[in-house]
């Protein structure tokens, strides 16, 4: 009986346990992506109807028994199991499936998937961000998105890339949610993704100032359960590769004609009677017009200064090396550390980078260190807060300026030809500062140029910079469904530069310096609602509101005639009464916003955004825009059977209204102060002007209509990707300047009469073209056309000038025209019949003013990248390229009318050296009645000994002609002709190549690592297709011509050579 007993309370208890095991307990936990948590996934109890989502910190909670398997879906990921064991925590981290369902970061930071927007975006992944080591974040992105043109600045300095889109400039940066000031301040190695927002119906969210353009970041952050320490370093060595290529026949001066030196005992020391006869060099001229480079003994420049080993010598009059001696290597080290922890309910990450770039122009540096923070904490289940904040600090030696009458000028124009650069490292001699370019032997002044490297250590220009930028938030979970978030976000930058013109050099010796402050709050909250019906219908919302305050002052002074204290650099020293300048702009606005979506059964989306704003710049009785959006996507594969060719087939359009606020300063006057007027007794008057524009107090900033269609294809198994778009833009009520009447005391107003349209087609072409077990080649076409055109100036005028150049140099100006293309180029034009150059009696050009040269916006412009991986190898090129397009070059004008340019030496179709005097028929050069040189003879009647260049052409009846001219004459009479000059802007760059290895991690984790990679790279690896040799069309200068026009890179005014870099880096993760 009792072993009966036994036997039934084992059954029981085992009955008990049983029960147990099958009672439901809640599992809770995480689900992420490689970017954070991830909301909307959907969690299963598989066999079941039984399941939640995760809200909007990826959190769920739902009932399951052991041994229950859970289920894990979300559009874009791999769905995932996860058996319920004896933990009642499950954190799941969701990887991408496939391209089709993609999920991207979108207006405000929303995740999305891709298959549900209906406008055009792009993503560039962290990987394609850092593979050439840029801190530029625009460098990183030449070539990777159609519809972006990259506007590079020189390679030999530190200033900003720009892009782009669709037209416009003015592009809005976003990291973490905070509009930056600037994009320097974005470290490419902190970078998790970066998504690119092309259209106002993507842009809409961010009101006016999203309205060109917005590039989304998102900042690594910590991943839960992981620690992770990551240290990235890089050296580079940048070398002037793209030196202009000059003549080495002949050296400085304004003939070929040596001058002798005569000793004068009334001013020369008795000792310098031993140079009587001497054969001297035109130190003066900075032209290579001189002297064949022959070897001949004559007295340079330095022989000439008292002190130096060459004083009193005759030396070689030859080649000396050019100016690839000028140059020297530069050195570019970077050093990114990351650190990250993430538990259960926090997370924090510490990123710094320390960067030390030296140019390869001597005496120039930067030094920037950014150090960022990005942490979260759950205070409670429903209650999360977060942090970011960013911090820089950089300081520059000597940014080189590039444009006419600058470094880049002397050394690309104005030049003598046989210089020792290396001599002109000794610019203080015998006492005195010393320059190659003298006036004479008696007089050692510089006539046009002190010595670079006097300009380069002397002339100091400094720049500091210190920029603060972050967020805070509060995200609380108000339901399954509803959250709700405020955030402060903040923007301080304070920018310090100084400048010195130093004693002793061609200038006179002063002072300046300046500072810049910019500080924005911006104050946000709003409502976040998602939810999925009946396992077909999704339903997104979200509403809020902004506040945001900016303030901007600019302070700078300047001596004036010099300083009372030679040497003494500061603005109290001035001689005269300083020049001081002060802006200040305060300015702020108020935004509320609503978008919402809705999907069916994950083949048809629409959604919509409204916007209201109000701005302080806007009057005050009427402040407010209102920005709306609407698109709408269909995957039209969805519907079909699925088959091997077409994988994916989707098609969206997107349309949208966005005004803009006018400019500070428009709707009222402002009265700038000028000098003081001190009466005869010494009282001191304040002086203000009145402003030549009359303001106009119902001004607005214009209004854009944008209209896009596109589809989105994928084939053979996804292996081949196609995505294009076009659109349609319209900029109506443009402000634009109206002359009035002088007598009505002002010279201008601001009117809302001027209309604009862009259209355009983009293409992103995606392929794998091979994919076996080893090998993988991965290939990316981006490619885009842009035009715009110009309906309407103003309700009075037909056309508008932008000038650049004065009728001196060629009248070289942008014209908008009604009813033409926008950027048309005139200047003044060689005259033409029938396609051929009129030449006047005497073998000159004949030219006409204010001539159509082509227009300046390229006709298409895109990138090619190419990655190529085997076992743990990889390459990649990085290709950018733009067709069509005009530039004006200076240094092409001038390169040949100086003497320095290869056009200007050899021999001429007679045979003769181009640069010997031209000779009539008898072989004798011919003077006019009046004893002058005749530098021009038909090519007929020339002698077989003639000389100059060999000019064709017709006459002004149109009759065939040909002259041979002298061909320094030849040249200089080019100065003006701007059609000669304006170039074309095509190229060809390839602009990084490189090379990776990673290590087996077997093997690195037998030394503690998780990830060991070596890389090598190339940036600016090559340049092809230039019109101009040495000169990069994607780095010319940036100049800005006005509201209206915008910020152009149009001009080349002496453009230094462009760097190719060679870098070496390693990656260590623990």
């Amino acid at each position: 009986m009792k072993t009966k007993f036994n036997g039934i309370l084992t059954l029981l208890l085992a009955f008990i346990v049983q029960i147990s095991f099958a009672q439901d307990k809640a599992i809770s936990g995480i689900v992420s992506d490689e970017s954070g948590p991830l909301p909307g996934v959907t969690v299963l109890k598989k066999g079941t109807t039984q399941g939640v989502e995760t809200d909007f910190d990826g959190k769920y909670s739902i009932s399951a028994s052991t041994g229950d398997i859970l289920v894990f879906s979300f559009v874009g990921m791999k769905t995932q199991e996860k058996t319920v064991g004896s933990s009642n925590k499950i954190n799941i981290v969701m990887t991408s499936d496939n391209v089709l369902d993609e999920v991207v970061v979108t207006a405000l930071g929303v995740k999305r998937q891709k298959k549900s927007l209906g406008y055009a975006q792009q993503t560039v992944k962290a990987e394609d961000l850092v593979t050439t080591k840029q801190t530029d974040i625009s460098n990183a992105l030449a070539g990777k998105v159609s519809g972006v043109q990259f506007i590079g600045a020189a390679s030999s300095g530190f200033n900003s890339s720009k892009i782009r889109l669709r037209g416009n400039i003015n592009v809005l940066y976003v990291l973490d949610g905070v509009r930056l000031q600037s994009p320097d301040d974005i470290n490419p190695e902190d970078m998790e993704s970066m998504s690119v927002l092309k259209g106002a119906a993507a842009t809409a969210l961010y009101g006016p100032e999203g309205a060109n353009g917005v590039v989304i970041l998102v900042s690594k952050k910590a991943k839960q359960g992981r620690t992770s320490v990551t240290y990235d370093g890089a050296v580079e060595f940048s070398n002037a590769d793209y030196l202009r290529d000059f003549q080495t026949e002949y050296g400085g001066g304004y003939s070929q004609n040596f001058d002798t030196f005569s000793y004068d005992p009334s001013r020369d020391p008795s000792s310098w009677s031993a140079f009587d006869g001497h054969k001297i060099v035109n130190y003066g001229a900075d032209e290579s017009w001189g002297p064949r480079l022959d070897g001949t003994l004559v007295r340079q420049w330095d022989s000439w200064i008292p002190g130096n080993p060459n004083f009193g010598k005759l030396t070689p009059w030859k080649y000396n090396g050019g100016l690839a001696n000028f140059y020297k290597t530069g050195i570019n080290s970077k050093h990114n550390i990351n650190f990250s922890k993430g538990g259960e309910d926090y997370g924090i990450k510490i990123n710094f980078l320390r960067n030390d770039r030296e140019l390869t122009i001597p005496n120039a540096n930067r030094t920037t260190n950014r150090f960022s923070v990005a942490t979260h904490l759950d205070i409670t289940s429903k209650l999360r807060a977060s942090a970011n904040v960013y911090f820089i600090d950089q300081e520059t030696l000597n940014n080189p300026t590039e444009g006419y009458n600058t470094l880049g000028s002397n050394l690309a124009q104005w030049w003598q030809n046989q210089l020792d650069v290396t001599k002109l490292k000794e610019y203080r001699q015998g006492g005195k500062i010393v320059s190659w370019n003298i006036k004479g032997p008696r007089d050692p002044e510089p006539k046009y140029w002190d010595s670079p490297y006097f300009e380069l250590y002397e002339n100091l220009k400094k720049g500091k910079r210190k920029s603060t930028y972050g967020n805070f938030d509060l995200d609380y979970k108000i339901s399954d469904n509803l959250a709700a978030n405020l955030s402060l976000k903040k923007t301080y930058e304070i920018s310090e530069y100084n400048a010195i013109v130093a004693f002793g050099g061609l200038n006179t010796e002063g002072y300046s310096e300046e500072s810049t402050t910019k500080d924005r709050n911006l104050f946000t909250g709003n409502l976040t609602y998602n939810t999925r019906l009946k396992d077909k219908f999704d339903i997104s919302a979200i509403t809020g509101f902004e506040m945001t305050d900016y303030t901007e002052e600019y302070n700078y002074a300047a001596t004036n005639n010099g300083l009372t204290v030679p040497g003494f650099y500061s603005i109290s020293t001035s001689k005269e009464r300083p020049t001081l300048v002060r802006d200040l702009i305060r300015t702020k606005g108020r935004a509320a916003y609503i978008t919402g979506s809705f999907g069916y059964d994950d083949w048809a989306f629409i959604e919509g955004s409204v916007r209201k704003d109000w701005s302080s710049t806007a009057n005050p009785e009427d402040n407010g825009v209102l920005t709306t959006g609407l698109s709408l996507s269909f995957v039209l594969s969805d519907l079909f059977e699925k088959n091997d060719i077409l994988s994916y087939a989707k098609i969206r359009g997107g349309m949208a209204e966005a005004p803009k606020f006018p400019s500070v300063y428009r709707l009222s006057s402002i009265y700038p102060a000028g000098e003081s007027y001190v009466t005869p007794s010494g009282d001191v008057i304040p002086v203000s002007s009145i402003p030549s524009s009359i303001p106009n107090p119902s001004l607005g900033g214009g209004t854009r209509r944008e209209f896009e269609v596109g589809a989105e294809l994928q084939f053979l198994n996804n292996r081949i990707g196609l995505d294009v778009t076009y659109f349609n833009k319209i900029d109506d009520k443009l402000p634009v300047s109206v002359n009035l009447d002088p007598t009505s005391g002002y010279g201008s107003v601001f009117k809302n009469e001027g209309k604009q349209t862009y259209t355009g087609f983009e293409v992103a072409l995606r392929a794998t073209p091979i994919s076996t077990e080893n090998f993988k080649w991965n290939s990316n076409l981006n490619f885009a056309t842009l035009n715009r055109f110009v309906d309407k100036v103003s309700n009075t005028a037909t056309s508008s000038d932008y000038s650049f150049l004065s009728s001196r140099w060629g009248g070289l100006l942008i014209r908008n025209e009604a009813g033409k293309d926008w950027g048309r180029v005139y200047g003044r034009k060689i005259k033409e019949i029938n396609g051929q150059k009129v030449l006047d009696s005497k073998g000159n050009y004949i030219t006409e003013d204010n001539q159509y040269l082509g227009n300046y916006l390229p006709d298409f412009t895109g990138g090619f990248s190419n990655t190529f991986k085997y076992k743990n190898f990889s390459m990649t090129v990085d290709t950018d390229f733009q067709v069509g397009g005009k530039y004006f070059s200076i240094s092409e004008m001038f390169v040949n009318s100086s003497g320095l340019g290869l056009a200007t030496v050899g021999n001429n179709q007679q045979g003769n050296p181009r640069r010997d005097p031209v000779t009539g028929s008898d072989g004798n050069i011919q003077y006019n009645i009046e004893g002058e040189y005749i530098d021009y003879v038909s090519a007929s009647s020339a002698g077989s000994n003639s000389g100059g260049t060999l000019v064709s052409g017709v006459d002004e009846s149109g009759n065939p002609v040909s002259f041979y001219k002298d061909t320094q004459n030849y040249w200089g009479g080019q100065f003006g002709n701007i059609s000669e000059f304006a170039k074309d802007a095509d190229y060809l760059a390839i602009r990084n190549i490189r090379f990776d290895y990673t290590f087996n991690k077997e093997l690195v984790e037998k030394f503690g690592l998780t990830q060991l990679r070596i890389g090598a790279y190339v940036n600016n690896a090559f340049l092809f297709f230039e019109s101009v040799d040495g000169i990069d069309p994607s780095q010319l200068e940036q100049a800005y011509g006005s509201n209206a026009l915008g910020y152009v890179n149009f001009m080349e005014g002496g453009q230094l050579p462009g760097n190719r870099t060679y870098g070496f880096n390693i990656q260590i993760k623990f």
